[in-house]
């Protein structure tokens, strides 16, 4: 059974096979409406026009002009949208997700650590 008011969800992330990877690992966890972007300016746009419950945010995204890590939404992040919304990092880079736990991302992941099976249990940890 569906749920009635499903999670909104932007994916923020550069290289398509990430973005199927965190797509599936969502939608295997949650009911979900994702939407994804795949830099910072997309980012910026989308967040100051809707809300969301979950975002995740890859460490960096190395596009040369619209170029950076994931954690420096996370300031805007917390100006434009709800503290209900969830911040996931996402990289396989260990200090971009220390840097955008600091900043204060509620969630660290290994990008590695995912895989195919994976999924999101009520607490963000992965099972």
């Amino acid at each position: 059974m569906k749920n009635e008011n499903p999670k909104n969800i932007l994916v923020v992330d550069d290289c398509p096979n990430d973005q199927k990877l965190v797509t599936l690992l969502l939608q295997r966890s949650f009911d979900c409406i994702i939407h994804i972007v795949d830099s910072l300016t997309a980012a910026k746009t989308k967040l100051q026009s809707e809300e969301f419950d979950i975002i995740t945010l890859d460490g960096m995204l190395p596009c040369l002009i619209n170029g950076g890590f994931g954690y420096t939404l996370i300031p805007f992040i917390k100006n434009f949208q709800s503290s209900e919304c969830k911040i996931i990092m996402i990289s396989g880079e260990r200090t971009h997700v220390e840097r955008g736990m600091k900043l204060g991302a509620d969630y660290g992941l290994n990008k590695y650590d995912l895989k195919k099976e994976s999924k999101f249990n009520q607490n963000f940890e992965l099972v």
